[in-house]
């Protein structure tokens, strides 16, 4: 892993809002980006940009299809 790679990941981790998104992601697997924003007081688009930081720091990923965007974890290894 890259040191560039790592401040990905403690940038990402910074932000209370990305690791309560973690948490709502680990607990429902294949959810929706509404799935993630009811949970939040911010537009959907701000969901995304958070989702976005998480996923270009490879702790989740994301699958698009032709009705909706679902997120997973990764299992990222840290070595």
């Amino acid at each position: 892993m890259t040191p560039e790679s790592m401040d990905n990941v403690f940038q990402a981790l910074s932000n209370q809002t990305r690791r309560k998104m973690l948490d709502i992601i680990r607990s429902l697997p294949g959810c929706s980006v509404n799935d993630v924003a009811k949970y939040f007081e911010m537009s959907r688009i701000g969901v995304m940009k958070h989702l976005r930081v998480l996923e270009e720091a490879q702790l989740i990923t994301s699958r698009r299809t032709a009705a909706r965007e679902s997120c997973s974890l990764t299992r990222r290894r840290f070595s």
